[in-house]
């Protein structure tokens, strides 16, 4: 099930990296109806990164508290729906105020992500996760230069945003019917005892100590501390000195 969850982590990386790059290709159009500057669209970029950037550590509180899977539903929903509502802007504030929330909501993506995989996959098996999720970065971001181009014409740049919502609903709703709470089957797994990730285990019981022996001149066996050799005590019942010999 942990590769179904990647899969699904995949997906929504690819899904998430084609709805922020929507407004780069059709930027001078944006500017042209807008009636905005390069600057202006500057702006709106800084707005969506500075969301981005601010809410990381807030997002992982989030999926901290809720844990991985809820916020992750969560975030998709809130991003892919403010996705589709960046078309209605009539201004540079509108268009900034929408796109820097869109930043927000996307902010929690990787926080989840990482969560869920530090909870499900073992230690020998979390830097190819972590791989795969490098690789759908890039290729979002090469899919939506790509589709976008291909979409604007006989679509309009705001038909495009709403059409990009569309992949994201669905799939928050298919992650939430088919991958269980990740934390859950980690525990289910033992990752959270150490059992196949690497983490340190509880330690064992301590070295049993030998019981001395007592010849049969009635005299005790003394085992030292520092080494191979013994001593002989003097007598059964004193506390004298012992003699000391090799075993």
């Amino acid at each position: 099930m942990r590769y179904t969850l990647l899969a699904f982590l995949c997906a929504v990386t690819v899904i998430a990296y084609i709805q922020r790059s929507a407004l780069s290709v059709p930027s001078k159009q944006i500017e042209a109806e807008l009636a905005l500057t390069s600057q202006d669209m500057g702006t709106v970029w800084l707005a969506w990164y500075t969301g981005y950037a601010v809410f990381q550590l807030p997002a992982g509180w989030v999926a901290h508290r809720l844990g991985s899977k809820p916020a992750l539903i969560g975030f998709a929903v809130t991003w892919s729906a403010l996705t589709a509502t960046v078309g209605a802007a009539t201004g540079f504030t509108g268009l900034a105020v929408l796109w820097g929330l869109m930043g927000v909501a996307q902010s929690g993506i990787f926080v989840c992500a990482a969560k869920a995989v530090g909870a499900t996959f073992r230690s020998t098996e979390q830097a190819f996760a972590s791989g795969a999720l490098q690789c759908s970065m890039a290729g979002g971001a090469a899919l939506s230069v790509y589709v976008t181009g291909q979409l604007l014409g006989p679509l309009t740049w705001p038909e495009i945003l709403a059409a990009y919502a569309v992949p994201g609903i669905a799939w928050a709703a298919a992650f939430a019917l088919v991958v269980p709470r990740p934390e859950g089957a980690g525990a289910r797994r033992g990752t959270r005892t150490g059992r196949g990730t690497g983490a340190p285990r509880a330690p064992g019981p301590g070295p049993v100590v030998p019981v001395a022996h007592r010849p049969a001149d009635g005299s005790a066996l003394c085992n030292s501390s520092n080494g191979p050799a013994r001593s002989r005590c003097s007598s059964p019942g004193s506390r004298g000195t012992c003699k000391s010999r090799r075993a």
